[in-house]
Protein backbone atom coordinates (compact mmCIF):
# COMPACT_ATOMS: atom_id res chain seq x y z
CA UNK A 1 0.00 0.00 0.00
CA UNK A 2 1.16 3.51 -0.63
CA UNK A 3 0.61 6.35 2.06
CA UNK A 4 0.57 9.54 1.15
CA UNK A 5 0.68 12.51 3.17
CA UNK A 6 -0.42 15.55 0.77
CA UNK A 7 -3.26 18.24 1.59
CA UNK A 8 -6.50 15.77 0.34
CA UNK A 9 -7.31 19.08 -2.09
CA UNK A 10 -3.63 18.08 -3.75
CA UNK A 11 -4.36 14.66 -4.13
CA UNK A 12 -6.75 14.24 -7.15
CA UNK A 13 -4.10 13.29 -9.76
CA UNK A 14 -2.35 11.00 -7.59
CA UNK A 15 -5.65 9.17 -6.77
CA UNK A 16 -6.52 9.14 -10.53
CA UNK A 17 -2.69 7.82 -11.47
CA UNK A 18 -2.79 5.13 -8.73
CA UNK A 19 -6.48 4.15 -9.78
CA UNK A 20 -5.67 3.39 -13.16
CA UNK A 21 -2.44 1.17 -12.17
CA UNK A 22 -4.65 -0.66 -9.55
CA UNK A 23 -2.81 0.39 -6.63
CA UNK A 24 -3.85 0.43 -3.13
CA UNK A 25 -3.07 3.79 -1.28
CA UNK A 26 -4.25 5.83 1.85
CA UNK A 27 -4.17 9.51 2.32
CA UNK A 28 -3.31 10.40 5.64
CA UNK A 29 -2.75 14.40 4.87
CA UNK A 30 0.03 16.31 7.26
CA UNK A 31 -1.01 19.63 6.73
CA UNK A 32 -3.87 22.01 5.01
CA UNK A 33 -3.98 25.07 2.60
CA UNK A 34 -5.33 28.63 4.07
CA UNK A 35 -5.37 31.20 1.45
CA UNK A 36 -5.10 35.20 1.95
CA UNK A 37 -6.13 38.00 0.54
CA UNK A 38 -4.63 40.42 0.20
CA UNK A 39 -3.00 43.22 -2.62
CA UNK A 40 -0.63 42.99 -4.68
CA UNK A 41 0.62 45.77 -7.07
CA UNK A 42 2.09 46.33 -10.08
CA UNK A 43 5.07 46.45 -10.22
CA UNK A 44 6.74 47.65 -13.69
CA UNK A 45 10.38 47.14 -13.41
CA UNK A 46 10.61 44.30 -10.68
CA UNK A 47 10.40 40.28 -11.09
CA UNK A 48 7.59 37.97 -9.10
CA UNK A 49 9.04 34.40 -8.35
CA UNK A 50 5.70 32.22 -8.80
CA UNK A 51 7.20 28.79 -7.22
CA UNK A 52 3.75 26.23 -6.71
CA UNK A 53 0.52 25.90 -8.17
CA UNK A 54 -0.91 26.52 -4.93
CA UNK A 55 0.50 30.01 -5.14
CA UNK A 56 -1.45 30.24 -8.69
CA UNK A 57 -4.67 28.87 -6.88
CA UNK A 58 -4.36 31.48 -4.14
CA UNK A 59 -3.81 34.19 -6.75
CA UNK A 60 -6.92 33.07 -8.63
CA UNK A 61 -9.03 33.64 -5.65
CA UNK A 62 -8.08 37.08 -4.94
CA UNK A 63 -10.03 40.26 -5.57
CA UNK A 64 -8.06 43.41 -5.11
CA UNK A 65 -5.41 42.80 -8.13
CA UNK A 66 -4.53 45.13 -10.79
CA UNK A 67 -5.22 43.75 -14.11
CA UNK A 68 -1.73 44.60 -15.11
CA UNK A 69 -0.29 42.85 -12.62
CA UNK A 70 -1.55 40.06 -14.78
CA UNK A 71 -0.71 41.87 -18.24
CA UNK A 72 2.55 43.82 -17.75
CA UNK A 73 4.29 42.22 -15.13
CA UNK A 74 7.52 40.08 -15.38
CA UNK A 75 7.01 36.77 -13.85
CA UNK A 76 9.81 33.94 -13.34
CA UNK A 77 7.98 30.43 -12.84
CA UNK A 78 9.21 27.03 -10.90
CA UNK A 79 7.63 24.27 -12.86
CA UNK A 80 5.97 23.61 -16.39
CA UNK A 81 2.66 22.48 -15.21
CA UNK A 82 2.88 26.26 -12.57
CA UNK A 83 3.59 27.83 -16.09
CA UNK A 84 0.62 26.22 -17.77
CA UNK A 85 -1.65 27.03 -14.63
CA UNK A 86 -0.06 30.63 -14.72
CA UNK A 87 -1.11 31.48 -18.64
CA UNK A 88 -4.27 30.14 -18.06
CA UNK A 89 -5.30 32.43 -15.43
CA UNK A 90 -3.99 35.82 -17.77
CA UNK A 91 -0.21 36.01 -17.15
CA UNK A 92 1.18 37.31 -19.96
CA UNK A 93 4.70 38.02 -19.32
CA UNK A 94 6.71 34.77 -18.07
CA UNK A 95 10.32 35.33 -18.49
CA UNK A 96 11.60 32.14 -17.70
CA UNK A 97 10.70 28.53 -16.34
CA UNK A 98 12.73 26.73 -14.46
CA UNK A 99 12.89 22.95 -13.32
CA UNK A 100 13.95 23.71 -10.01
CA UNK A 101 15.04 26.14 -6.99
CA UNK A 102 19.01 25.10 -8.32
CA UNK A 103 18.06 25.68 -11.69
CA UNK A 104 16.74 29.56 -11.20
CA UNK A 105 19.05 30.62 -8.60
CA UNK A 106 21.54 29.57 -11.57
CA UNK A 107 20.01 31.85 -13.52
CA UNK A 108 19.76 34.56 -11.13
CA UNK A 109 23.76 34.03 -10.15
CA UNK A 110 23.94 34.85 -14.35
CA UNK A 111 21.83 37.51 -14.80
CA UNK A 112 23.08 40.47 -12.42
CA UNK A 113 20.51 42.83 -13.35
CA UNK A 114 17.50 41.37 -11.27
CA UNK A 115 17.98 42.76 -7.91
CA UNK A 116 14.83 42.47 -6.30
CA UNK A 117 12.46 39.35 -6.37
CA UNK A 118 8.90 39.49 -4.79
CA UNK A 119 8.34 35.68 -4.43
CA UNK A 120 4.46 34.86 -4.10
CA UNK A 121 4.52 32.24 -1.73
CA UNK A 122 3.21 30.06 0.90
CA UNK A 123 4.14 30.08 4.93
CA UNK A 124 7.06 27.55 4.52
CA UNK A 125 10.71 29.01 3.93
CA UNK A 126 12.24 27.79 0.34
CA UNK A 127 15.94 27.24 2.77
CA UNK A 128 18.09 26.96 -0.78
CA UNK A 129 16.65 30.57 -1.71
CA UNK A 130 16.45 31.91 1.83
CA UNK A 131 20.21 30.61 1.93
CA UNK A 132 21.26 32.59 -1.63
CA UNK A 133 19.18 35.64 -1.21
CA UNK A 134 21.56 35.99 2.38
CA UNK A 135 24.58 35.10 0.61
CA UNK A 136 24.54 37.01 -2.41
CA UNK A 137 22.92 40.08 -0.45
CA UNK A 138 19.72 39.98 -3.25
CA UNK A 139 16.86 40.75 -1.93
CA UNK A 140 14.14 38.30 -1.94
CA UNK A 141 10.69 40.30 -0.89
CA UNK A 142 8.20 37.10 0.64
CA UNK A 143 4.17 37.89 -0.51
CA UNK A 144 2.46 35.28 1.67
CA UNK A 145 -0.49 34.68 0.13
CA UNK A 146 -1.54 31.27 1.82
CA UNK A 147 -0.52 29.56 4.84
CA UNK A 148 0.25 25.70 5.58
CA UNK A 149 -1.01 24.41 8.66
CA UNK A 150 0.71 21.16 10.26
CA UNK A 151 -1.17 18.64 12.07
CA UNK A 152 -0.10 17.75 15.60
CA UNK A 153 -1.46 13.62 15.34
CA UNK A 154 -1.74 11.29 12.58
CA UNK A 155 -4.84 9.03 12.72
CA UNK A 156 -5.48 5.90 14.48
CA UNK A 157 -6.06 4.26 11.21
CA UNK A 158 -2.96 5.65 9.48
CA UNK A 159 -0.80 4.52 12.98
CA UNK A 160 -2.42 1.06 12.87
CA UNK A 161 -1.77 0.48 9.05
CA UNK A 162 1.98 1.82 9.87
CA UNK A 163 2.01 -0.91 13.43
CA UNK A 164 0.70 -3.68 11.13
CA UNK A 165 3.67 -2.44 8.38
CA UNK A 166 0.87 -2.44 5.77
CA UNK A 167 3.01 0.45 3.98
CA UNK A 168 5.48 -0.37 1.14
CA UNK A 169 5.84 3.08 -0.43
CA UNK A 170 5.59 6.45 0.79
CA UNK A 171 5.34 9.46 -2.11
CA UNK A 172 6.74 12.74 -0.87
CA UNK A 173 6.35 16.39 -2.45
CA UNK A 174 7.35 18.34 0.65
CA UNK A 175 10.42 18.25 2.35
CA UNK A 176 8.64 20.22 5.44
CA UNK A 177 5.55 17.70 5.34
CA UNK A 178 7.80 14.76 5.27
CA UNK A 179 9.65 16.31 8.08
CA UNK A 180 6.33 16.96 10.09
CA UNK A 181 5.23 13.22 9.52
CA UNK A 182 8.04 11.71 10.77
CA UNK A 183 8.09 13.67 13.77
CA UNK A 184 5.09 11.98 14.78
CA UNK A 185 6.19 8.47 14.95
CA UNK A 186 6.96 6.53 18.14
CA UNK A 187 10.37 4.93 18.21
CA UNK A 188 9.90 1.78 16.89
CA UNK A 189 7.59 2.88 14.02
CA UNK A 190 9.57 5.72 12.72
CA UNK A 191 12.48 3.09 12.63
CA UNK A 192 10.03 1.02 10.49
CA UNK A 193 9.31 4.10 8.12
CA UNK A 194 13.49 4.83 7.78
CA UNK A 195 13.96 1.60 7.15
CA UNK A 196 11.71 -0.45 5.63
CA UNK A 197 9.06 1.75 3.43
CA UNK A 198 10.43 3.00 0.07
CA UNK A 199 10.57 6.60 -0.42
CA UNK A 200 9.51 8.54 -3.60
CA UNK A 201 10.46 12.44 -4.06
CA UNK A 202 9.32 14.70 -6.59
CA UNK A 203 13.03 15.98 -6.12
CA UNK A 204 16.24 15.21 -5.23
CA UNK A 205 16.30 17.84 -2.94
CA UNK A 206 13.39 16.37 -1.36
CA UNK A 207 15.43 12.81 -1.18
CA UNK A 208 19.08 14.45 0.30
CA UNK A 209 16.67 15.92 2.92
CA UNK A 210 15.26 12.92 4.16
CA UNK A 211 18.68 11.03 4.00
CA UNK A 212 19.42 13.27 6.90
CA UNK A 213 16.35 12.15 8.42
CA UNK A 214 17.41 8.96 8.25
CA UNK A 215 16.01 7.18 5.55
CA UNK A 216 18.42 4.69 4.11
CA UNK A 217 19.76 5.65 1.13
CA UNK A 218 18.49 2.43 -0.78
CA UNK A 219 14.97 2.93 0.67
CA UNK A 220 15.19 6.66 -1.49
CA UNK A 221 14.30 7.45 -5.21
CA UNK A 222 13.26 10.29 -7.05
CA UNK A 223 11.77 11.86 -9.90
CA UNK A 224 14.32 13.03 -12.51
CA UNK A 225 12.42 16.22 -13.10
CA UNK A 226 10.35 17.45 -9.62
CA UNK A 227 7.30 16.90 -11.79
CA UNK A 228 4.40 14.57 -11.10
CA UNK A 229 4.59 12.82 -14.13
CA UNK A 230 8.27 12.07 -14.03
CA UNK A 231 7.28 10.90 -10.11
CA UNK A 232 5.04 8.34 -11.75
CA UNK A 233 7.53 7.14 -14.04
CA UNK A 234 10.13 6.44 -11.36
CA UNK A 235 7.30 4.44 -9.77
CA UNK A 236 6.67 2.21 -12.56
CA UNK A 237 10.52 1.97 -12.80
CA UNK A 238 10.73 0.71 -9.57
CA UNK A 239 7.43 -1.73 -9.60
CA UNK A 240 8.68 -3.43 -12.50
Amino acid sequence: MILIIRPKTETNTIVQDLKERNCSFFLEPVSEIQFINLNINFNPTGFFLISSLQTVKALALQKNIDQQFFNKSNFLVIGNKTAQRCKSLGIKNINKVFFSSLDLIDYLDQHKHINELNHLTGSVENELLEEWSKKNGKLIKKNIIYNINFTSKLSNHCRDNIKNRKFDFMFHYSLKSAEVFLSLLNHSDLNHVLRDINHLCLSQRIADGLRVCGILKERLFYAKIPEHDALMLQFDHIRT
